[in-house]
Parts: C-alpha cells; structure tokens; sequence
C-alpha cells in the first residue's frame, strides 16, 4: 500500500483512507467501520506483478441449505423457480404478488430469513429491519406459520444440540457444544453455533 502518513485524515480520499485503515488496523476493522457503500476491495491487490485476487461465492448458499436440510416445499419451490429467496419469501408472509413486494418488506424477510439460522430475537431482527417489535413480531408469526417445515426443523435442531451437547452436519462432522443451554447468554451462543454449523458447515 502506498504510504499515506502525510497526508492528513480529513484530506483523505475514501480510496485512501480505506488502505490506511487496512494497513494501520487489519481487515476486521474496515470490514466494521467503513460504510458499506464504499469501495474498499480497489485498496485490497496481489502482491504479484500482474496478479489478481478474486473471491467466489455461493448464492444464498446458507437458505439453499436450510431449504434442503428442513425439506420446506415452500421454501424450496422458491429456489426452483428462480426467485430470489428474500423477495419469494416477503411475498408468501406478506401474501402479494412479487411485482408488488416492497424493498421494506423484502428488506423484512431477509432479516427473518437469517435471523432464525443465526439465533436473532424479534428485538433484534426489528433493530436490523428499522420496524417496531410489535410490527416484526406479526411478520415473524406469518412466516413461521407460512414456512412451517423450516421452522420445525430448526426447533428439533436446537432440541438435539440441549439433548446431545453437540451437533452432526449432513457429512458426519460432529461439533462438540458444551454449555449449549438456554438458560445462560453463553449457552444461547452455543446452539447459535450448532445451527451454524449444520446449514454452514455443508457449503
């Protein structure tokens, strides 16, 4: 990275202040401190003449799993359609058709849709979405009820890691959760990781 020490922070180009920021503080802090709209990856090269770095993703790798894993023929119906996942989902809960779903309400079921793999209250996820609890607590209702199998599966999940004090992805690979309890923050932590584990583990 070119040397920006003379350059004071306030003159900065965004460009710039994200290679400083890299270079003085590691990629965890720009990935928690730069607003996402900025370009950060044009400060990211290969240090060799002529290389480049590149980055492959699954598409909604973690719901097509979820989709598998629970056997949720609404959900998975979804995916053989084509449609997007969040704006499938947003028009089943909220029962519209897709050309009339809002980014809001799109917006709604995408943090549903994470939120119940990654362990989110209906306080939080109303945090993520900007609505009231009272608001994603009634969307939360809907989906459930609408996405039923998904929501069974992952209950029997959590079920099976306070039972077994561990958790088995689709490959045999066992992760081992002592503590996992939903008594104690720490004990929530560990069936969040055990659930994790089983949609993340596979992809």
């Amino acid at each position: 990275f070119p040397s920006h020490d003379s350059v004071p922070r306030e003159k900065m180009t965004m460009e710039e202040e994200a290679a400083d920021n890299l270079k003085n503080y590691g990629y965890e802090f720009i990935s928690t401190s730069i607003p996402h709209d900025w370009n950060v990856k044009r400060c990211i090269v290969s240090r060799f003449k002529g290389g480049f770095i590149f980055q492959a993703d699954a598409d909604q790798a973690e719901m097509r799993g979820a989709a598998n894993f629970s056997g949720d023929p609404v959900m998975i119906n979804i995916f053989a359609e084509g449609i997007d996942i969040h704006l499938g989902t947003a028009a089943e809960v909220v029962n519209k058709p897709l050309e009339e779903v809002t980014k809001f309400e799109r917006k709604g079921a995408k943090t549903i849709n994470f939120g119940i793999i990654y362990g989110s209250s209906v306080p939080t996820m109303a945090i993520k979405a900007g609505v009231t609890r009272t608001e994603m607590g009634g969307f939360f209702e809907k989906y459930i009820h609408r996405f039923s199998h998904f929501w069974e599966w992952k209950q029997k999940q959590e079920q099976l890691i306070l039972t077994n004090q561990e958790a088995t992805n689709v490959f045999g690979r066992i992760r081992h959760l002592p503590g996992a309890s939903k008594a104690t923050a720490t004990g929530r932590a560990k069936i969040r990781e055990g659930i994790n584990f089983l949609v993340q583990g596979p992809v």
